[in-house]
């Protein structure tokens, strides 16, 4: 059995490093935070427009909606939370 180390860096930092945060949203998060907002709900307006005239694929739009709440959720989640010690 391994004895837990208490130096592991946590899933969220993995995330944020490698697949979430650009090199000028690790910069700027609030700022990048809040243009994945703004062109979420840009999509979401999209697509349901699209859907209310029946083009099924709009779907599509709104799953990268989500996608980019999510991202943008982490971005400030990783904003808020403190630098890591050295």
């Amino acid at each position: 059995m391994h004895a837990p180390t208490h130096n592991a860096a946590p899933l969220r930092s993995i995330l944020n490093r490698r697949f979430l945060l650009t090199s000028w949203g690790c910069r700027h998060p609030r700022v990048s935070a809040g243009v994945r907002f703004a062109v979420g709900i840009w999509l979401v307006f999209l697509g349901g427009l699209l859907l209310s005239d029946g083009y099924l694929w709009a779907t599509l739009l709104l799953v990268a909606a989500a996608l980019l709440f999510w991202i943008g959720y982490m971005n400030l989640t990783a904003a808020r939370s403190p630098p890591p010690r050295a």
